[in-house]
């Protein structure tokens, strides 16, 4: 999507149709389907007999639970419209988001064979067969982890600023003034290749996240961790990231272990970053991943 608030005037002049109509037509057509699907099942659940038949089998879903809840103070249900807010969320920030790491973790082992290896040889030390591997043991695998964060760092889901509004009385950062009202963030793609807190900021290497007296000391790494924030701070940061984790180190483990990975075709390198062009879409370069 593209960030608006910064740029007032893209969306005055609906200048941002003009100069990304693939990026913005691809915007609409998910919140279409969102809004399509949230109204659908809002239909459906509303019907008496089948939200006491699923109480009765048991079989709720996260659907039945926003359309049940009710505010603290006043008792009352969530309207269509924050039913529908929370559905595109749930779309967006709770799936999309968590695919994209998954992709990009296992796009970077792939074409990491040492770091793929390294990965295999912890697991190895966790677990017996796959059958062992779970969601507990699997989130506190440190190179697990590491492979995942610095796969993060280099493709974040969240690539662009998270917007944040300055509040009253304005912000001074470095020097420079924010008035009350101002939209700012720090888009992640910049700030997590930024070479003062990344060495070899291009390069995927997963042990710059573990402390390590030959090669990563606790400075570097807490240098590190200091500028990587995929997840965003603060009270509004991610509500979802601890699951997020969870699942993803879940799956990664899980395939790395059952399955050997090996990159078939000609694909990029992460020093041959390609931005996408006007229409918001980048080269067709096919990138296959061969799994046996």
């Amino acid at each position: 999507m593209v960030n608006t608030s910064q740029e007032p005037l893209l969306k005055k002049f609906d200048l941002d149709r003009i100069i990304f109509p693939q990026m913005t037509k691809a915007s609409t057509s998910l919140s279409d389907y969102a809004r399509f699907y949230t109204m659908q099942r809002i239909q459906k659940y509303r019907n008496t007999s089948q939200l006491e038949e699923k109480v009765d089998n048991h079989d709720v879903d996260i659907m039945y639970h926003l359309l049940n809840a009710r505010d603290e103070e006043t008792n009352s249900v969530y309207s269509d419209h924050e039913l529908l807010g929370e559905a595109v969320l749930l779309m967006m920030a709770g799936s999309d988001t968590t695919a994209t790491a998954l992709t990009s973790t296992l796009f970077q082992l792939s074409h990491n064979p040492a770091q793929l290896q390294n990965l295999r040889t912890e697991l190895d030390t966790h677990f017996q067969s796959s059958n062992d591997i779970s969601v507990a043991v699997a989130e506190n695998c440190k190179y697990l982890r590491a492979c995942i964060d610095e796969a993060m760092r280099l493709c974040p889901p969240a690539p662009t600023n998270i917007p944040r509004l300055v509040g009253a009385g304005g912000i001074t950062v470095l020097n420079t003034h924010y008035p009350e009202g101002v939209c700012i963030g720090v888009p992640n793609f910049t700030l997590f290749r930024n070479a003062a807190y990344f060495a070899e900021p291009h390069a995927y290497i997963p042990e710059r996240w573990i402390v390590d007296s030959d090669t990563h000391d606790e400075e570097s790494v807490k240098r590190a961790h200091s500028a990587f924030k995929p997840f965003s701070i603060g009270p509004r940061h991610c509500i979802a990231q601890r699951l997020a984790i969870k699942e993803i180190s879940y799956v990664v483990a899980k395939l790395v272990y059952q399955f050997e990975f090996e990159v078939v075709g000609r694909c990029g390198t992460l020093e041959e970053d390609v931005l996408p062009d006007s229409k918001g879409t980048g080269p067709d370069d096919d990138v296959l991943a061969e799994s046996t």
